[in-house]
């Protein structure tokens, strides 16, 4: 509820992104623990540390984020975040962050390169869904066609 979007690992005032020049701004669903672990670690943050309340977070926009994506990602209030972490530096709470994703991120990532070693069930998907879109774009076309007076097609 608290976070609308995720933001840049590197700028915390841009959204999140695959088209972002540097992969070291994102955290992809198929990367491993090693590659999550490295990008949380190299995220932009200030030298200041950690808060204890929210509204020292005004003008801190990559530790607002790290603490935004560690409140959405254990499903608990930015004001939790801050009374464990408040006064204590980024590398701590980075490597805390960094579990957190590698527990949510990495069997998505597993489930997902499982899935796409397997052609003929990626196919039969695939071919499912043609057949049904094929039927719902006849059903729609013969509509079209009664509505509009045309003869239908064959």
């Amino acid at each position: 509820k608290e976070i609308s979007r995720v933001m840049s690992l590197r700028d915390g005032r841009c959204k999140m992104s695959k088209s972002e020049d540097s992969d070291y701004g994102r955290i992809n669903l198929k990367d491993d623990k090693d590659l999550i672990n490295q990008k949380i670690k190299k995220a932009k943050t200030d030298n200041d540390p950690i808060p204890s309340q929210a509204s020292e977070l005004k003008n801190r926009h990559e530790a607002a984020n790290l603490i935004s994506i560690y409140a959405s990602i254990n499903s608990i209030e930015i004001s939790q975040v801050l009374k464990e972490f408040g006064g204590k530096n980024f590398s701590t709470f980075k490597s805390k962050l960094s579990e957190s994703i590698v527990e949510t991120i990495c069997p998505i990532g597993k489930e997902i390169i499982k899935l796409l070693k397997d052609e003929s069930y990626l196919n039969g998907i695939l071919e499912k869904g043609a057949k049904r879109a094929n039927l719902i774009a006849k059903t729609n076309l013969d509509e079209i066609y009664d509505i509009i007076g045309l003869t239908k097609y064959s």
